[in-house]
Protein backbone atom coordinates (compact mmCIF):
# COMPACT_ATOMS: atom_id res chain seq x y z
CA UNK A 1 0.00 0.00 0.00
CA UNK A 2 2.81 2.43 -0.81
CA UNK A 3 1.03 5.40 -2.31
CA UNK A 4 3.93 7.83 -2.66
CA UNK A 5 7.63 7.68 -3.49
CA UNK A 6 9.45 10.84 -2.50
CA UNK A 7 13.17 10.70 -1.81
CA UNK A 8 13.02 14.08 -0.07
CA UNK A 9 10.52 12.85 2.53
CA UNK A 10 12.14 11.12 5.51
CA UNK A 11 8.77 9.52 6.37
CA UNK A 12 8.58 7.82 2.97
CA UNK A 13 8.01 4.08 3.34
CA UNK A 14 6.80 4.19 6.92
CA UNK A 15 3.19 3.86 5.76
CA UNK A 16 4.06 0.58 4.00
CA UNK A 17 5.62 -0.82 7.17
CA UNK A 18 2.63 0.27 9.25
CA UNK A 19 0.26 -1.37 6.79
CA UNK A 20 2.15 -4.68 6.90
CA UNK A 21 2.01 -4.55 10.70
CA UNK A 22 -1.77 -3.90 10.64
CA UNK A 23 -2.27 -6.77 8.22
CA UNK A 24 -0.31 -9.07 10.53
CA UNK A 25 -2.25 -7.87 13.61
CA UNK A 26 -5.55 -8.74 11.90
CA UNK A 27 -4.19 -12.15 10.86
CA UNK A 28 -3.14 -12.89 14.43
CA UNK A 29 -6.43 -11.57 15.84
CA UNK A 30 -4.41 -9.20 18.04
CA UNK A 31 -6.76 -6.43 19.20
CA UNK A 32 -4.03 -4.77 21.24
CA UNK A 33 -1.63 -4.52 18.28
CA UNK A 34 -4.39 -3.20 16.05
CA UNK A 35 -5.33 -0.59 18.68
CA UNK A 36 -1.75 0.68 18.93
CA UNK A 37 -1.31 0.84 15.15
CA UNK A 38 -4.60 2.62 14.43
CA UNK A 39 -3.70 5.13 17.16
CA UNK A 40 -0.43 5.79 15.34
CA UNK A 41 -2.32 6.36 12.07
CA UNK A 42 -4.71 8.74 13.81
CA UNK A 43 -1.79 10.65 15.36
CA UNK A 44 -0.12 11.10 11.96
CA UNK A 45 -3.39 12.44 10.57
CA UNK A 46 -3.72 14.89 13.46
CA UNK A 47 -0.20 16.21 12.85
CA UNK A 48 -0.76 16.45 9.09
CA UNK A 49 -3.86 18.65 9.60
CA UNK A 50 -2.12 20.88 12.15
CA UNK A 51 0.79 21.38 9.75
CA UNK A 52 -1.44 21.71 6.68
CA UNK A 53 0.30 18.71 5.09
CA UNK A 54 -2.27 17.35 2.66
CA UNK A 55 0.26 14.89 1.24
CA UNK A 56 0.64 13.02 4.54
CA UNK A 57 -3.08 13.26 5.20
CA UNK A 58 -3.75 11.53 1.88
CA UNK A 59 -1.24 8.80 2.71
CA UNK A 60 -2.92 7.79 5.93
CA UNK A 61 -6.61 8.58 5.38
CA UNK A 62 -6.75 5.60 3.00
CA UNK A 63 -5.99 3.18 5.83
CA UNK A 64 -9.56 3.27 7.11
CA UNK A 65 -11.29 1.54 4.21
CA UNK A 66 -8.59 -1.12 4.28
CA UNK A 67 -9.31 -1.80 7.97
CA UNK A 68 -12.74 -2.89 6.81
CA UNK A 69 -12.10 -4.52 3.43
CA UNK A 70 -9.13 -6.66 4.51
CA UNK A 71 -10.69 -7.78 7.79
CA UNK A 72 -13.92 -8.65 5.93
CA UNK A 73 -12.07 -10.87 3.46
CA UNK A 74 -10.05 -12.55 6.19
CA UNK A 75 -13.15 -13.18 8.33
CA UNK A 76 -14.85 -14.85 5.35
CA UNK A 77 -12.03 -17.39 5.28
CA UNK A 78 -11.59 -17.66 9.04
CA UNK A 79 -14.68 -17.41 11.27
CA UNK A 80 -12.40 -16.87 14.26
CA UNK A 81 -11.70 -13.34 12.98
CA UNK A 82 -15.35 -12.27 12.97
CA UNK A 83 -15.01 -10.09 16.09
CA UNK A 84 -11.85 -8.49 14.70
CA UNK A 85 -13.71 -7.73 11.46
CA UNK A 86 -16.61 -6.12 13.35
CA UNK A 87 -14.18 -4.04 15.38
CA UNK A 88 -12.25 -2.93 12.28
CA UNK A 89 -15.51 -2.01 10.50
CA UNK A 90 -16.78 0.15 13.34
CA UNK A 91 -13.38 1.74 13.92
CA UNK A 92 -13.12 2.71 10.25
CA UNK A 93 -16.42 4.65 10.34
CA UNK A 94 -15.84 6.16 13.80
CA UNK A 95 -12.32 7.30 12.96
CA UNK A 96 -13.43 8.96 9.73
CA UNK A 97 -16.27 10.75 11.51
CA UNK A 98 -13.92 12.03 14.20
CA UNK A 99 -11.25 13.09 11.71
CA UNK A 100 -13.81 15.18 9.82
CA UNK A 101 -15.54 16.69 12.82
CA UNK A 102 -12.76 16.91 15.41
CA UNK A 103 -9.37 16.99 13.67
CA UNK A 104 -10.18 19.16 10.65
CA UNK A 105 -13.19 21.09 11.93
CA UNK A 106 -11.73 22.07 15.31
CA UNK A 107 -8.38 23.13 13.90
CA UNK A 108 -9.94 25.33 11.20
CA UNK A 109 -12.92 26.50 13.29
CA UNK A 110 -11.21 29.70 14.39
CA UNK A 111 -9.61 30.34 10.99
CA UNK A 112 -12.40 32.17 9.19
CA UNK A 113 -10.53 33.61 6.19
CA UNK A 114 -11.51 32.40 2.72
CA UNK A 115 -8.02 30.99 2.13
CA UNK A 116 -8.15 28.94 5.33
CA UNK A 117 -11.62 27.66 4.46
CA UNK A 118 -10.31 26.60 1.05
CA UNK A 119 -7.46 24.71 2.74
CA UNK A 120 -9.88 23.01 5.11
CA UNK A 121 -12.03 21.94 2.15
CA UNK A 122 -9.12 19.94 0.70
CA UNK A 123 -8.90 17.89 3.90
CA UNK A 124 -12.68 17.54 4.11
CA UNK A 125 -12.82 16.31 0.52
CA UNK A 126 -10.31 13.47 1.01
CA UNK A 127 -11.95 12.39 4.28
CA UNK A 128 -15.43 12.36 2.72
CA UNK A 129 -14.11 10.50 -0.31
CA UNK A 130 -12.73 7.83 2.00
CA UNK A 131 -16.11 7.55 3.73
CA UNK A 132 -17.67 7.14 0.28
CA UNK A 133 -15.21 4.35 -0.51
CA UNK A 134 -15.97 2.61 2.78
CA UNK A 135 -19.72 2.62 2.04
CA UNK A 136 -19.02 1.40 -1.50
CA UNK A 137 -17.20 -1.69 -0.20
CA UNK A 138 -19.92 -2.40 2.36
CA UNK A 139 -22.59 -2.20 -0.35
CA UNK A 140 -20.47 -4.34 -2.66
CA UNK A 141 -20.28 -6.99 0.06
CA UNK A 142 -24.00 -6.74 0.84
CA UNK A 143 -22.89 -6.01 4.40
CA UNK A 144 -26.07 -4.28 5.54
CA UNK A 145 -25.37 -4.46 9.28
CA UNK A 146 -22.01 -2.72 9.04
CA UNK A 147 -23.44 -0.33 6.45
CA UNK A 148 -26.15 0.65 8.93
CA UNK A 149 -23.57 1.26 11.66
CA UNK A 150 -21.38 3.29 9.30
CA UNK A 151 -24.32 5.45 8.20
CA UNK A 152 -25.16 6.04 11.85
CA UNK A 153 -21.65 7.41 12.39
CA UNK A 154 -21.87 9.43 9.18
CA UNK A 155 -25.14 11.08 10.20
CA UNK A 156 -23.50 12.36 13.39
CA UNK A 157 -21.43 14.73 11.23
CA UNK A 158 -23.35 18.00 11.51
CA UNK A 159 -23.98 20.46 8.68
CA UNK A 160 -21.73 23.54 8.63
CA UNK A 161 -22.11 27.26 7.94
CA UNK A 162 -25.86 27.08 7.30
CA UNK A 163 -26.56 30.56 8.70
CA UNK A 164 -23.70 32.18 6.77
CA UNK A 165 -24.89 30.52 3.56
CA UNK A 166 -28.44 31.83 4.02
CA UNK A 167 -27.14 35.37 4.54
CA UNK A 168 -24.95 35.23 1.45
CA UNK A 169 -27.82 33.85 -0.65
CA UNK A 170 -30.04 36.71 0.54
CA UNK A 171 -27.42 39.22 -0.60
CA UNK A 172 -26.96 37.53 -3.98
CA UNK A 173 -30.70 37.26 -4.62
CA UNK A 174 -31.11 40.92 -3.74
CA UNK A 175 -29.00 42.00 -6.70
CA UNK A 176 -30.72 42.11 -10.12
CA UNK A 177 -29.75 42.94 -13.67
CA UNK A 178 -26.01 43.12 -13.19
CA UNK A 179 -25.97 45.56 -10.26
CA UNK A 180 -22.80 45.43 -8.12
CA UNK A 181 -21.25 42.75 -10.34
CA UNK A 182 -17.83 42.68 -8.64
CA UNK A 183 -19.34 42.56 -5.16
CA UNK A 184 -21.82 39.81 -6.08
CA UNK A 185 -19.10 37.84 -7.84
CA UNK A 186 -17.07 37.90 -4.62
CA UNK A 187 -20.08 36.82 -2.57
CA UNK A 188 -20.78 33.93 -4.96
CA UNK A 189 -17.19 32.81 -4.57
CA UNK A 190 -17.54 32.91 -0.77
CA UNK A 191 -20.81 30.99 -0.95
CA UNK A 192 -19.27 28.28 -3.12
CA UNK A 193 -16.45 27.76 -0.62
CA UNK A 194 -18.83 27.73 2.36
CA UNK A 195 -21.11 25.17 0.66
CA UNK A 196 -18.36 22.66 -0.05
CA UNK A 197 -18.53 20.83 3.29
CA UNK A 198 -22.29 20.24 3.07
CA UNK A 199 -21.95 19.38 -0.63
CA UNK A 200 -19.33 16.72 0.10
CA UNK A 201 -21.48 15.18 2.80
CA UNK A 202 -24.57 15.13 0.61
CA UNK A 203 -22.68 13.81 -2.42
CA UNK A 204 -21.35 10.82 -0.48
CA UNK A 205 -24.91 9.66 0.16
CA UNK A 206 -26.17 10.54 -3.33
CA UNK A 207 -23.31 8.61 -4.90
CA UNK A 208 -23.87 5.43 -2.91
CA UNK A 209 -27.64 5.60 -3.39
CA UNK A 210 -27.48 6.09 -7.16
CA UNK A 211 -24.79 3.40 -7.47
CA UNK A 212 -27.12 1.01 -5.68
CA UNK A 213 -29.83 1.74 -8.26
CA UNK A 214 -27.29 1.00 -10.98
CA UNK A 215 -26.37 -2.34 -9.39
CA UNK A 216 -30.04 -3.27 -9.35
CA UNK A 217 -30.40 -2.29 -13.00
CA UNK A 218 -27.47 -4.59 -13.82
CA UNK A 219 -29.04 -7.43 -11.76
CA UNK A 220 -26.14 -7.42 -9.29
CA UNK A 221 -28.33 -7.06 -6.20
CA UNK A 222 -31.85 -8.19 -5.34
CA UNK A 223 -34.89 -5.98 -4.91
CA UNK A 224 -35.19 -6.81 -1.20
CA UNK A 225 -31.57 -5.73 -0.67
CA UNK A 226 -32.22 -2.42 -2.42
CA UNK A 227 -35.28 -1.73 -0.30
CA UNK A 228 -33.37 -2.53 2.90
CA UNK A 229 -30.51 -0.18 2.02
CA UNK A 230 -32.96 2.56 0.98
CA UNK A 231 -34.43 2.57 4.47
CA UNK A 232 -30.99 3.45 5.84
CA UNK A 233 -29.93 6.18 3.39
CA UNK A 234 -31.46 9.60 4.06
CA UNK A 235 -30.08 12.41 1.92
CA UNK A 236 -30.19 15.88 3.49
CA UNK A 237 -31.11 18.71 1.14
CA UNK A 238 -30.50 22.15 2.52
CA UNK A 239 -32.51 23.88 -0.20
CA UNK A 240 -34.51 22.69 -3.17
CA UNK A 241 -32.08 24.12 -5.76
CA UNK A 242 -29.43 21.65 -4.57
CA UNK A 243 -31.15 18.93 -6.60
CA UNK A 244 -30.69 20.58 -9.96
CA UNK A 245 -27.26 22.05 -9.27
CA UNK A 246 -26.08 18.63 -8.10
CA UNK A 247 -27.13 16.75 -11.22
CA UNK A 248 -25.67 19.42 -13.50
CA UNK A 249 -22.41 19.15 -11.58
CA UNK A 250 -22.42 15.35 -11.77
CA UNK A 251 -22.96 15.50 -15.53
CA UNK A 252 -20.28 18.14 -16.11
CA UNK A 253 -17.29 15.80 -16.30
CA UNK A 254 -16.43 14.60 -12.82
CA UNK A 255 -12.94 13.29 -13.40
CA UNK A 256 -11.95 11.39 -10.26
CA UNK A 257 -14.46 13.15 -7.98
CA UNK A 258 -15.27 10.98 -4.95
CA UNK A 259 -13.54 8.09 -6.67
CA UNK A 260 -16.77 7.25 -8.54
CA UNK A 261 -15.00 6.76 -11.88
CA UNK A 262 -13.16 3.77 -10.37
CA UNK A 263 -16.26 1.99 -9.07
CA UNK A 264 -17.05 -1.35 -10.65
CA UNK A 265 -19.42 -4.21 -9.82
CA UNK A 266 -17.28 -7.19 -10.76
CA UNK A 267 -13.69 -8.38 -10.89
CA UNK A 268 -12.21 -7.91 -14.36
CA UNK A 269 -9.73 -10.23 -16.06
CA UNK A 270 -6.31 -8.67 -16.55
CA UNK A 271 -5.12 -8.14 -20.09
CA UNK A 272 -8.59 -7.38 -21.43
CA UNK A 273 -9.85 -3.94 -22.45
CA UNK A 274 -13.07 -2.85 -20.79
CA UNK A 275 -14.92 0.32 -19.88
CA UNK A 276 -15.93 1.11 -16.32
CA UNK A 277 -19.48 2.32 -15.64
CA UNK A 278 -19.72 6.06 -16.40
CA UNK A 279 -20.78 8.13 -13.36
CA UNK A 280 -22.56 10.68 -15.58
CA UNK A 281 -24.89 7.94 -16.83
CA UNK A 282 -25.75 6.16 -13.59
CA UNK A 283 -26.01 9.50 -11.79
CA UNK A 284 -28.60 10.73 -14.30
CA UNK A 285 -30.62 7.53 -13.93
CA UNK A 286 -30.42 7.80 -10.14
CA UNK A 287 -31.54 11.42 -10.26
CA UNK A 288 -34.61 10.44 -12.27
CA UNK A 289 -35.46 7.62 -9.85
CA UNK A 290 -35.10 9.99 -6.92
CA UNK A 291 -37.44 12.50 -8.53
CA UNK A 292 -40.07 9.78 -9.01
CA UNK A 293 -39.67 8.41 -5.48
CA UNK A 294 -39.46 11.68 -3.59
CA UNK A 295 -42.00 13.66 -5.64
CA UNK A 296 -39.41 16.36 -6.37
CA UNK A 297 -40.73 17.90 -9.54
CA UNK A 298 -40.05 21.62 -9.32
CA UNK A 299 -36.96 23.51 -10.34
CA UNK A 300 -35.45 26.61 -8.77
CA UNK A 301 -33.35 28.43 -11.37
CA UNK A 302 -32.50 31.41 -9.17
CA UNK A 303 -28.99 30.11 -8.41
CA UNK A 304 -28.15 29.03 -11.99
CA UNK A 305 -26.49 31.03 -14.75
CA UNK A 306 -27.31 30.76 -18.45
CA UNK A 307 -24.57 28.18 -19.03
CA UNK A 308 -26.12 25.81 -16.49
CA UNK A 309 -29.59 26.46 -17.82
CA UNK A 310 -28.46 25.56 -21.35
CA UNK A 311 -27.26 22.17 -20.06
CA UNK A 312 -30.82 21.25 -19.15
CA UNK A 313 -31.49 20.62 -22.85
CA UNK A 314 -29.09 17.66 -22.79
CA UNK A 315 -30.38 16.64 -19.39
CA UNK A 316 -33.95 16.54 -20.72
CA UNK A 317 -32.91 14.21 -23.54
CA UNK A 318 -31.26 11.77 -21.12
CA UNK A 319 -34.10 11.96 -18.62
CA UNK A 320 -36.55 11.18 -21.41
CA UNK A 321 -34.53 8.07 -22.31
CA UNK A 322 -34.59 7.03 -18.67
CA UNK A 323 -38.33 7.64 -18.51
CA UNK A 324 -38.84 5.30 -21.45
CA UNK A 325 -36.56 2.65 -19.96
CA UNK A 326 -38.44 2.55 -16.65
CA UNK A 327 -41.76 2.44 -18.45
CA UNK A 328 -40.57 -0.52 -20.54
CA UNK A 329 -39.24 -2.25 -17.42
CA UNK A 330 -41.95 -1.13 -15.03
CA UNK A 331 -42.58 -4.57 -13.51
CA UNK A 332 -38.95 -4.79 -12.34
CA UNK A 333 -38.90 -1.25 -10.90
CA UNK A 334 -42.42 -0.79 -9.52
CA UNK A 335 -41.54 -1.38 -5.86
CA UNK A 336 -38.25 0.49 -6.00
CA UNK A 337 -39.90 3.51 -7.63
CA UNK A 338 -42.66 3.35 -5.00
CA UNK A 339 -45.53 4.11 -7.39
CA UNK A 340 -49.09 2.75 -7.31
CA UNK A 341 -49.27 1.56 -10.92
CA UNK A 342 -48.01 2.30 -14.42
CA UNK A 343 -50.40 5.23 -14.88
CA UNK A 344 -49.17 6.77 -11.64
CA UNK A 345 -45.60 6.39 -12.91
CA UNK A 346 -46.44 8.00 -16.27
CA UNK A 347 -48.08 10.96 -14.53
CA UNK A 348 -45.06 11.53 -12.28
CA UNK A 349 -42.66 11.12 -15.17
CA UNK A 350 -44.55 13.65 -17.25
CA UNK A 351 -44.54 16.17 -14.37
CA UNK A 352 -40.78 15.84 -14.00
CA UNK A 353 -39.94 16.05 -17.69
CA UNK A 354 -42.03 19.16 -18.31
CA UNK A 355 -39.58 21.18 -16.22
CA UNK A 356 -36.83 20.39 -18.71
CA UNK A 357 -38.59 20.77 -22.08
CA UNK A 358 -36.59 23.15 -24.28
CA UNK A 359 -38.06 24.66 -27.47
CA UNK A 360 -35.60 26.65 -29.55
CA UNK A 361 -34.34 29.16 -27.01
CA UNK A 362 -37.17 28.72 -24.54
CA UNK A 363 -38.54 26.40 -21.88
CA UNK A 364 -42.34 26.18 -21.67
CA UNK A 365 -44.84 24.64 -19.25
CA UNK A 366 -42.28 24.39 -16.46
CA UNK A 367 -42.36 25.50 -12.85
CA UNK A 368 -40.27 27.86 -10.80
CA UNK A 369 -39.78 28.02 -7.04
CA UNK A 370 -39.77 31.37 -5.27
CA UNK A 371 -37.52 31.02 -2.18
CA UNK A 372 -38.89 34.25 -0.71
CA UNK A 373 -42.42 32.97 -0.17
CA UNK A 374 -41.95 29.21 -0.57
CA UNK A 375 -44.47 28.99 -3.44
CA UNK A 376 -44.14 27.22 -6.79
CA UNK A 377 -45.48 28.90 -9.95
CA UNK A 378 -45.93 27.87 -13.57
CA UNK A 379 -43.25 29.46 -15.72
CA UNK A 380 -41.77 29.94 -19.18
CA UNK A 381 -38.11 30.79 -19.66
CA UNK A 382 -36.05 31.90 -22.61
CA UNK A 383 -32.47 32.93 -23.25
CA UNK A 384 -32.35 36.55 -24.41
CA UNK A 385 -28.57 36.27 -24.84
CA UNK A 386 -25.70 34.17 -23.49
CA UNK A 387 -25.78 36.36 -20.38
CA UNK A 388 -29.51 36.99 -19.89
CA UNK A 389 -32.32 34.62 -18.96
CA UNK A 390 -35.91 35.86 -19.05
CA UNK A 391 -38.25 34.15 -16.59
CA UNK A 392 -42.02 34.65 -16.55
CA UNK A 393 -43.81 33.20 -13.55
CA UNK A 394 -47.59 32.98 -13.49
CA UNK A 395 -50.66 31.26 -12.08
CA UNK A 396 -53.14 29.94 -14.64
CA UNK A 397 -52.46 32.04 -17.76
CA UNK A 398 -49.06 33.40 -18.80
CA UNK A 399 -50.67 36.80 -19.49
CA UNK A 400 -51.30 37.13 -15.76
CA UNK A 401 -47.85 37.02 -14.30
CA UNK A 402 -44.53 38.75 -13.79
CA UNK A 403 -41.34 38.71 -15.86
CA UNK A 404 -37.85 38.85 -14.40
CA UNK A 405 -34.55 38.98 -16.26
CA UNK A 406 -31.57 37.25 -14.67
CA UNK A 407 -28.17 38.55 -15.75
CA UNK A 408 -25.07 36.43 -15.44
CA UNK A 409 -22.50 37.97 -13.09
CA UNK A 410 -19.20 38.34 -14.95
Amino acid sequence: MRLFNDNTDITDGIDSNVWRAINKAIDKNSFESFRVLKSFVRHVIQISVRNNSLKHFQKYIFFHTYYYSISYEKAKRNAGLSEMYKSCSLEAAMQLKEIIWFEVNFIYKSKKSIENLKSANFFYYWAFQEFSKLLFYMLKNGDINQFRLAINEFEQISEKNSYEQKQLKKIIRGSFNGQNDDFIKLKKKELKILKQFNNYKRHVLIGIKYWMFFLYKEDKIEEDTVLQFLKIIQIPYIESDDRLSDILFFRGGLGSYMGWSEWDYEERLSGKVYSLPQPEEWMTAGFFIDQIKEKRSFVNVSELDSEDISQTNLLFHDLKLNSEYFEDNFEKWENVLDVHDLENYKEKSKDILKDFVFKGKAWEDGSVYDPNNGKTYSCNMKLKSTDELEIRGFIGFSLLGRTTVWTKVK
